[in-house]
């Protein structure tokens, strides 16, 4: 069975919580954290601007339109990363 969204933030909290009492550098987590997502966000973005490249008429030229939604892709992520590890109850 697939987990839900809250039950898999609240499985990474308790990691997170783990990892921390046991005294590894809580930074260390957040970088993991971080980098653990860019292949998702590059797969997710090659998908988008192929299907936005097929259905639509783009202005812009294909790598430039797929650099400007990995780095959108990216910042978006980075936000719910950090909002997570500063606000855990949010």
């Amino acid at each position: 069975m697939p987990q839900t969204s809250l039950t898999a933030d609240l499985h990474s909290e308790e990691i997170y919580w783990r990892e921390a009492s046991a005294g590894h550098s809580k930074s260390a987590y957040f970088v993991g954290k971080a980098l653990s997502t860019l292949p998702r966000i590059a797969i997710s973005a090659i998908h988008f601007t192929t299907l936005y490249c097929a259905l639509a008429t783009p202005l812009m030229d294909f790598w430039p339109m797929y650099l400007t939604i990995v780095l959108y892709f990216y910042c978006t992520s980075l936000v719910f990363i950090t909002t997570r590890a500063t606000n855990p109850f949010c």
